[in-house]
């Protein structure tokens, strides 16, 4: 089982634009999206995630059958990390590190290319196809989030940030050490 995933503070601006922009083609698009700039979407983001706080890490969760945690899991991920006891908090990071154990790959779109080159299929060794190229393109300006916007996501997105940085530092070793040894 492979998946990737995405850097959460682009995905995250990626959906808000892909909303805002696009309303005739997403059903049941977001009023409060479409009304509002990034800014005020992101200090209202607790209250109006697309999709919760943290979906990333909810997706890997939900593959796993396993409900011996002393947490809702589901419940947790919807939390700011301010608003979670410490315990409970290195018990989900902990929890990130074993979900990541059940699958067999995971890469990150911001080194796609690298990514997919470890992903080989079938007896006959064919890479897999799929479009390579994020269709959003936004300005700096529509980018720019201000230190207390970006606290916010940091607070907000924990979970997933630190699922993130776990798998680029995986990828970033592993690229490391075939180029150490000449691997191809």
């Amino acid at each position: 089982m492979f998946t990737f995933l995405r850097e959460p503070i682009k995905r995250l601006i990626s959906q808000f634009y892909y909303v805002h922009y696009n309303v005739n083609k997403v059903p049941n698009a977001d009023e409060f999206v479409v009304k509002n700039d990034l800014e005020t979407y992101i200090q209202n983001y607790e209250t109006k995630a697309l999709g919760g706080l943290n979906e990333q890490y909810r997706f890997l969760r939900d593959t796993k059958n396993d409900h011996n945690l002393e947490f809702d899991p589901h419940q947790i991920c919807n939390l700011p990390r301010s608003k979670v006891p410490d315990r409970i908090a290195s018990a989900i990071l902990k929890d990130v590190k074993s979900l990541i154990k059940n699958y067999d790959f995971i890469g990150i779109t911001e080194d796609y290319e690298y990514c997919m080159s470890k992903l080989k299929f079938n007896d006959f060794d064919r890479k897999l196809n799929l479009i390579t190229q994020n269709r959003g393109i936004y300005t700096e300006v529509e980018t720019n989030i201000s230190s207390e916007g970006m606290a916010k996501l940091r607070d907000c997105k924990w979970i997933e940030l630190y699922l993130y940085e776990v798998i680029r530092k995986k990828i970033h070793f592993r690229k490391k050490f075939e180029k150490l040894f000449l691997i191809h």
